[in-house]
C-alpha cells in the first residue's frame, strides 16, 4: 500500500464540520433489461457511516453515467471517495480524494448483495428480468427508499 493510500485511511470520525462525510463508497452492479444481452447498470453512492445510499444512477457502465452520478455527490463535503478500480471513476473524482480500493468498498458491495437477495428481478440466475427500463428506476428507487428509512428492519446491518 502506498504512502498516499496510508494517509487517506487515517481519515478519522471526528471533524469539526458535523456535516462533512468521512468516505463515500460508489459502486455498480449490472442488470439485464428487455433481453439477457442487453445489461444495464446500477451505479450506487453510499455514506459509510450512516449507511444511507445518497444518490444512484442508472445506465451504461462508461463515463457518461460516471458523470451524472457524480452530479448528484459532488457538492456533498467527504473526504475520501472510495471506489474499485473501473477507469470511469479516474476521470470524474479529484485524485486527492480517490481511493481505488476493491477492499474498501465493503458497504457498497454489501448493499449490491442486498438487493440481489432481496429484489428477484436482481438476482443472477434467473428467469426474471425487466422489460423496460422505467420498472428497473423505480423498482430501484422504491427499495431505497425503504432502506434508507428502515435499516432496522434488516437483520444485515
Amino acid at each position: 500500500m502506498s504512502e498516499q493510500e496510508k494517509k487517506k485511511l487515517k481519515v478519522t470520525k471526528k471533524t469539526n464540520n458535523k456535516r462533512c462525510i468521512r468516505v463515500i463508497e460508489l459502486d455498480e452492479m449490472w442488470h439485464y433489461c428487455k433481453i439477457k444481452e442487453a445489461k444495464v447498470w446500477v451505479w450506487t453512492a453510499i455514506c459509510r457511516d450512516s449507511k444511507k445510499i445518497l444518490a444512484y444512477e442508472i445506465g451504461c457502465r462508461g463515463v457518461k453515467t460516471a458523470k451524472k452520478i457524480w452530479e448528484k455527490i459532488k457538492h456533498i463535503p467527504c473526504k475520501c471517495y472510495c471506489t474499485d478500480h473501473w477507469r470511469a471513476y479516474r476521470s470524474i473524482i479529484p485524485e486527492d480524494k480517490h481511493l481505488p480500493s476493491k477492499a474498501e468498498t465493503y458497504t457498497v458491495e454489501s448493499y449490491n448483495a442486498v438487493f440481489r437477495h432481496y429484489i428477484a428481478r436482481f438476482h443472477r440466475k434467473t428467469k426474471c428480468y425487466s422489460k423496460c427500463l422505467n420498472m428497473i428506476n423505480n423498482t430501484v428507487s422504491l427499495f431505497i427508499h425503504f432502506l434508507n428509512t428502515n435499516r432496522q428492519l434488516l437483520s444485515v446491518f
